[in-house]
């Protein structure tokens, strides 16, 4: 299809400058499973001039403020996701690291790693620099 996509395998916590300068860092569903999910923004946001995270809509997180939690419980343990965000904590992060336009939507995917499949709601932050 004549993409110039490339694949690269390493630490997400330190991605290397020989990646290179790119338009936009997608960051997709993949958050809220990592130990230090801001490090990983901060990374993307140092090589790219715009940032498009999409995560998981939980009812019991706030929308208009800047919220992470904990996701496990005691009761409830999940050794697959730590944590829970409001669309606010990647909004108000975004400015800080100098992009200065961010966008929230909200909308639901297909959800397929159980049976049955299930609409799940999500949220996508779209930041961009302004120059």
């Amino acid at each position: 299809m004549g993409s110039k996509a490339k694949v690269h395998y390493g630490d997400v916590y330190a991605l290397p400058d020989a990646l290179g300068h790119f338009d936009y860092a997608v960051i997709a569903a993949v958050l809220l499973h990592v130990r230090d999910p801001l490090r990983v923004v901060e990374q993307c946001a140092r090589l790219a001039d715009n940032l498009i995270i999409t995560e998981m809509h939980f009812d019991d997180v706030p929308d208009d403020k800047p919220y992470m939690s904990w996701f496990s419980t005691k009761e409830d343990p999940a050794t697959h996701v730590w944590f829970k965000f409001s669309p606010q904590i990647f909004v108000r992060f975004a400015e800080v690291l100098g992009f200065d336009d961010n966008t929230v939507t909200f909308h639901e995917q297909l959800y397929v790693a159980d049976e049955p499949h299930r609409r799940a709601p999500m949220f996508t932050v779209v930041s961009k620099r302004v120059p």
